[in-house]
């Protein structure tokens, strides 16, 4: 058995914390990647300036999830998309983050650096959906109204496992 720090009980069962110990490590920084090069480079490409034409309006939806260097990865991507000569604007993609409030995701975007000043889009904050589907089993699928209104959607996002669930639905919205 190994020691231990301290004891939980309840419900009839008791979990020993083993004893932790700090521990740090360094890595070594590679070369840094000039992301709004990466980023012009990608919207060159024929087959994105195939599907952004002039004058669309363009949603970038952009997450909470912790994206290194986000306010420089949404200021370029609206850099390029406004290049093309469409119109782009921001659209909070983080679900029940802000405490499910359109106001709360745009202090979310807003602590991030993802302000109409600092990317040059206004940001479109909604708890507004659009049902465009629905599963087998009868579930709604939602869809933002304003990236549902707009020509295009561009994401910004980090997709991980939801830290507090453990089951086949990685999110739960409780009212």
């Amino acid at each position: 058995m190994f020691e231990h720090s301290g004891i939980l009980s309840g419900k009839g069962c008791d979990f020993y914390f083993p004893k932790l110990v700090p521990i740090w490590q360094t890595f070594e920084h590679s070369n840094k990647i000039n992301i709004s090069a990466a980023i012009r480079s990608e919207f060159g490409k024929r087959e994105v300036q195939s599907k952004i034409k002039p004058n669309m309006n363009v949603a970038v939806a952009v997450g909470s999830r912790g994206i290194a260097n986000l306010k420089v990865i949404v200021r370029s991507v609206v850099t390029e998309i406004q290049k093309l000569g469409a119109r782009a604007f921001i659209i909070p993609a983080m679900g029940s983050h802000g405490g499910a409030s359109a106001e709360g995701q745009m202090n979310i975007l807003a602590s991030y650096g993802i302000t109409e000043e600092q990317v040059g889009a206004s940001v479109r904050s909604s708890m507004d959906t659009v049902v465009v589907g629905h599963l087998d089993n009868g579930l709604p699928i939602h869809f933002d109204k304003h990236a549902f209104e707009s020509d295009a959607v561009i994401v910004v996002n980090r997709i991980k496992s939801h830290t507090g669930f453990n089951g086949q639905i990685e999110a739960v919205y409780k009212k």
